[in-house]
């Protein structure tokens, strides 16, 4: 719980042979809740496997926030 694990998919509409060549999704359990996301980040395209899970902010109500490690952007796990 609360760290990001990526998920192969091999979806065809979410590989990409620079990117993305396994079609992986992030996934996130947060407070009993299980949250899937883009595997990178949209910032500066580095996989959010290192990404910190954050509590909720006023901004996100009751939804956990992701920052990622590398460029330190922060988003809505639900929203983006």
């Amino acid at each position: 719980e609360n760290e990001v694990q990526l998920v192969d998919t091999q979806a065809e509409k979410l590989v990409n042979g620079a990117t993305n060549p396994t079609g992986a999704v992030s996934v996130v359990n947060y407070d009993k809740k299980t949250y899937c996301f883009a595997s990178s980040c949209s910032c500066c395209q580095i996989p959010l496997t290192k990404a910190k899970v954050l509590p909720p902010s006023d901004e996100t109500v009751d939804a956990p926030r992701l920052s990622c490690d590398f460029c330190k952007a922060t988003y809505n796990v639900r929203t983006g």
